[in-house]
């Protein structure tokens, strides 16, 4: 759910229960666990802390390993595969973040939100995504130029 929200894997795997702030609907993902090297608070949306509720502890890491304990090193790989599967997609799970950042310059939201929710420090790691969408505009032509001239 996190990641669907512009999240990076890392940020996930290293939140704990105390980032989280019910009363205000809040997150903190920390300085160290984050590529800002600041902390960065978000808002809860009603979805997460219905999900979170259900595994809600008072605390410790949020999703931890269930033979360790510990922080998970990666995203189960098994469990990424099975649900590509069902899906019937192929994409890393870093993908999402760009995906979420190019469908939110595709349907014309502001660049600043855009990489507020993205968590990025400068709006120039944002506008790589405006680039994209220029770049697909380019290729739409070219194929339609392509079936004119034929």
């Amino acid at each position: 759910m996190f990641l669907l929200r512009g999240r990076r894997s890392n940020e996930v795997r290293t939140l704990h229960f105390e980032d989280i702030d019910f009363e205000n609907k809040l997150y903190t993902v920390r300085d160290k666990n984050n590529k800002t090297r600041k902390n960065m608070t978000y808002m809860l949306d009603d979805e997460l802390i219905e999900h979170l509720e259900i595994i809600r502890e008072s605390k410790g890491l949020i999703f931890k390993s269930p033979i360790t304990g510990e922080k998970l090193t990666a995203i189960p790989k098994k469990l990424w595969a099975r649900i590509q599967e069902e899906v019937g997609i192929k994409m890393r799970i870093h993908d999402f973040r760009h995906l979420l950042g190019f469908t939110l310059v595709n349907n014309n939201v502001p660049l600043e939100y855009i990489s507020k929710a993205l968590g990025h420090s400068k709006i120039t790691t944002t506008q790589r995504y405006s680039n994209q969408k220029e770049l697909m505009a380019k290729e739409a032509v070219d194929v339609f130029l392509g079936i004119v001239k034929k």
